[in-house]
């Protein structure tokens, strides 16, 4: 395939593992979740900084980007546990605002110019299209492996419980605030991962 049908299908993985980790929030725990974009860009631009501004290698950022997404996912699922429903949804809408706002007007980021940084080298060359398309391939067929898993197994019936009747799955003993805020955690953390791929694609020369 051409360069372009790599970068086609680059945007097209990204994006896809990008709606699986919105899945896991939506659609196995049942959280108002419309604030995903935010975790993305969280990812994106603390790759993007780790890499050009302290030079770490650009797959540790990655794991970095993850691990801190998965943090601020933490402090939004903690949020969840006092809002439901359309209170969840519009503060979650209010989160993208205030992303928004602090990467367009922070020098650390870039301002409204973004960041460019160097491609990432793998085995000696730097990567392309091509490369970044077989990653984030790889990365999806691992994220779904571990969705069926995660089905199957007792967290994931407990997430479905949840989903189905809070209230009712308190009552059979399940920890609901516990799962949720888990919940949170792997969705951005899988967010953020997406965002560093991306910034690794289009933000690189």
């Amino acid at each position: 395939m051409s360069a372009y049908l790599y970068s086609i299908g680059a945007t097209a993985a990204i994006f896809t593992l990008l709606a699986l980790s919105l899945n896991i929030i939506t659609g196995y725990a049942g959280q108002a979740m419309m604030g995903h974009a935010a975790f993305f860009g969280i990812g994106a631009y603390t790759a993007a900084i780790l890499t050009q501004t302290y030079h770490v290698n650009f797959f540790l950022a990655l794991l970095i980007a993850m691990l801190f997404t998965g943090a601020c996912g933490a402090l939004l699922g903690l949020i969840s546990l006092r809002l439901q429903a359309d209170f969840l949804a519009i503060t979650t809408i209010g989160i993208n605002f205030v992303m928004v706002a602090l990467f367009n007007n922070m020098s650390i980021t870039g301002g409204s110019l973004g960041l460019t940084i160097l491609k990432p080298m793998l085995f000696g060359t730097k990567m392309g299209n091509r490369q970044f398309f077989w990653l984030t391939f790889v990365v999806i067929v691992v994220v779904c492996l571990l969705i069926i898993k995660m089905r199957r197994s007792w967290f994931g019936m407990a997430l479905a419980s949840i989903n189905n009747d809070s209230a009712a799955a308190r009552s059979f003993g399940i920890d609901v605030s516990r799962y949720q805020i888990l919940t949170f955690i792997i969705g951005t953390a899988i967010a953020g991962l997406a965002g560093g791929i991306y910034e690794g694609v289009f933000k690189a020369r």
